[in-house]
């Protein structure tokens, strides 16, 4: 047996399917811990892994609702610049001061590491410890004909022009030039423990094994194939812990349409009431997790007296549900088409305009950007992708390749064999 440490971003997007595969190995016989911040420790212990906390001096209790605060206003370009200014480089610092220590002590055999989390791989490097990337979000390479997946969706459709892929040979693409900060200052730790420099940070998990929760068929045209990368299929384990019970009874036997909008969504309640007048309109039965943040919605009067809860039961609720709303998170977007659900997204920012993308491109579902998102328009939508069965077939097609690829048993197959 082998002792793993695993290092994700603490958003839930990045942390639930590093659990997924931790919880597989853990229950294999394996000794395993989870680097987390305070915030998350008892997310982490939900799971039955162990927590090890990173920097709490840093990022101490309560500094990640802060943040989340801050984000849940912002979209787009001004939600990137946000997250990088004061979440980014927070954690990177958190990385470089205190997982050298945790290594240490922990001493384990491979590092499982999130790409996001920079730094992480650099620190693995310098102890002369083997990783493995474990992905929770669309990777940072760029991919022959389509735009950077960070870039607004309004940018999505319209291929990079030949100046501006010179432009990128030359100079590196837009969100690698802003990452400059962070390439800065995780150089300077790496020259001081005799690391090589990089020239991107996207370039510190570039030559690791990688295992990627997405299939194949959902590589957008272009993509190469690279004999590093893994398509798993979702990280999704069958035990994940759920706080709180969910009020079954109240399904009334109409088609149910779920929606999971991010946590950071929750103060968006103009989205959350066009989404429920839609499926009112549509005879649709809508049922909205918050991520913890259901009283932000409950003081309203929404359409169609939708279920609200904190905490939903996704897995169990997407088996039964027509569609999916999403924010276009790559987690939850693996979940619905898992179960071969169909999926109305609505992308805001980081990763997901492009994974938005991904599903138009792989005829999975439809895109309405949060800035069109009325009613009229969100009804017009759910009716298509209720009634036109080419839908469904096409998220049916993406579930069977991945559950054939294996998912997360698949996943914490290669972290054994890649010792």
């Amino acid at each position: 047996m082998s002792r793993y440490l695993a290092v994700a971003l603490p958003d839930y997007g990045h942390l639930l399917p590093m659990l997924a595969v931790a919880n597989e190995l853990r229950q294999r016989g394996h000794t395993l811990a989870v680097v987390t911040v305070a915030d998350r420790v008892d997310v982490v212990r939900s799971w039955g892994c162990d927590p090890l906390v990173l920097a709490p001096e840093v990022l101490p209790e309560g500094w990640l609702q802060t943040v989340d605060a801050g984000r849940a206003v912002l979209s787009g370009h001004a939600l990137n610049r946000f997250s990088l200014e004061v979440f980014t480089e927070a954690v990177l610092g958190a990385v470089l001061a205190d997982l050298p220590r945790i290594v240490e002590e922990f001493a384990p055999d491979t590092l499982l590491l999130d790409p996001y989390c920079y730094g992480a791989a650099s620190v693995a490097a310098a102890a002369g410890v083997d990783a493995v990337g474990v992905e929770g979000a669309l990777a940072p390479e760029l991919v022959h004909g389509m735009r950077d997946p960070f870039e607004p969706w309004a940018c999505q459709h319209r291929p990079p022009s030949w100046f501006r892929r010179i432009a990128t040979a030359v100079f590196g693409h837009g969100r690698d030039r802003a990452m400059r900060p962070v390439r800065a200052r995780l150089n300077r730790w790496r020259s001081e423990h005799r690391l090589s420099p990089i020239a991107s940070v996207f370039e510190e998990c570039s030559q690791l094994t990688r295992l990627r929760p997405q299939p194949r068929g959902f590589e957008p045209p272009g993509y190469r194939d690279d004999p590093s990368i893994h398509h798993c299929g979702a990280f999704i384990s069958a035990d994940r812990p759920v706080p709180g019970a969910f009020p079954w009874d109240r399904l009334d036997g109409r088609p149910v349409a779920y929606a999971s909008l991010g946590t950071i969504a929750a103060a968006r309640p103009e989205v959350f009431r066009a989404v429920a007048a839609a499926c009112a309109a549509q005879s649709l039965q809508l049922v909205i997790g918050l991520g913890g943040h259901a009283d932000a919605l409950r003081s309203l009067e929404l359409p169609g007296e939708p279920v609200i809860v904190g905490w939903a039961p996704q897995l169990e609720l997407l088996e039964r549900a027509a569609v999916c709303c999403t924010h276009a998170g790559l987690n939850t977007t693996l979940e619905a088409l898992w179960h071969g659900v169909p999926l109305l997204a609505m992308p805001a920012g980081f990763d997901q305009p492009g994974v938005a993308r991904r599903i138009e491109l792989s005829g999975s579902g439809l895109v309405v950007p949060p800035e069109r998102a009325t009613a009229e328009e969100l009804g017009v939508a759910l009716g298509r992708l209720r009634d036109e069965s080419a839908f469904r077939a096409a998220a049916e097609r993406l579930r069977d390749e991945m559950r054939a690829a294996g998912g997360v048993a698949q996943a914490a197959d290669r972290v054994e064999r890649s010792r």
